[in-house]
């Protein structure tokens, strides 16, 4: 898997003022489950918003992740599969 993020997302204040940063990241990153991969951005917006607790976000938050896999997806399928992830961040399983 490989994730894209913008530089927003490593310069989330933490709660004692200080940056997110690269480590910061990682460690959350090691910390969520891998093993349902549809669950992986959401958690990790989940765990850096407790990080930075009520802090406000002062610059954008983006991120990508690509998987790659050895299954052929339909494109029905690959065009719904914005709407799935929305739906997952508002409904939780």
């Amino acid at each position: 898997m490989v994730l894209c993020y913008t530089d927003g997302v490593i310069e989330s204040s933490n709660k004692e003022g200080g940056l997110l940063g690269t480590p910061g990241l990682q460690n959350i990153l090691n910390s969520v489950p891998s093993d349902r991969p549809e669950r992986i951005l959401p958690e990790l917006v989940e765990r850096i918003a407790e990080t930075t607790g009520d802090r406000s976000q002062e610059d954008d938050v983006t991120m990508l992740l690509y998987r790659i896999t050895d299954r052929s997806i339909p494109l029905r399928d690959n065009l719904a599969a914005p709407l799935r992830w929305l739906k997952s961040m508002f409904v939780k399983d």
